[in-house]
């Protein structure tokens, strides 16, 4: 029976790995579809701001529309997020040169050769300015609250 019991463990094993292939894909369909909702409400807001300046009878300044500022900046904090997950389900980072996906733990972007810069250490003990919710170390925007993160230069 040690043969059956293998044959069954290797195919329960594959039926496994196929469940979560199929399950990060799922996940990657969602998020590129959150990222599309997101683009075409973006789209709405500037639509928004144009026929707002366009229909205003005097001079229009950047704090009338401050409300419509913030409701694009939500949208594009969204899609960061949503574009970080993504990169987490395929196991990829961007190339800073070219802005192309490279698998992660790569030492050299495959599209333009140029080294790969390595991510900084994760749990940084370091924490938003505003919210004061933990920062990673390689955030430029804090995920809580949206605040810019500004990060110490480091000396090499």
């Amino acid at each position: 029976m040690g043969f059956f019991d293998r044959v069954r463990g290797t195919v329960e094993e594959a039926g496994k790995n196929i469940t979560t292939v199929a399950s990060d894909n799922i996940e990657i369909v969602k998020c590129n579809s959150a990222i599309r909702a997101c683009d075409a409400k973006i789209s709405e807001i500037y639509t928004e701001i144009g026929e707002r300046y366009y229909k205003s009878d005097e001079d229009v300044t950047k704090e009338e529309f401050s409300d419509l500022f913030k409701k694009i900046q939500n949208q594009e904090n969204e899609k960061d997020g949503l574009k970080k997950k993504l990169q987490d389900l395929k196991g990829v980072e961007i190339c800073s040169s070219c802005g192309r996906e490279v698998s992660r733990g790569s030492k050299f972007c495959k599209w333009c050769g140029s080294p790969v810069e390595a991510k900084k250490a994760s749990n940084s003990g370091m924490v938003c300015p505003k919210c004061h919710a933990a920062l990673n170390g390689n955030e430029i925007f804090c995920g809580e609250c949206g605040t810019k993160i500004e990060w110490p230069e480091e000396d090499d």
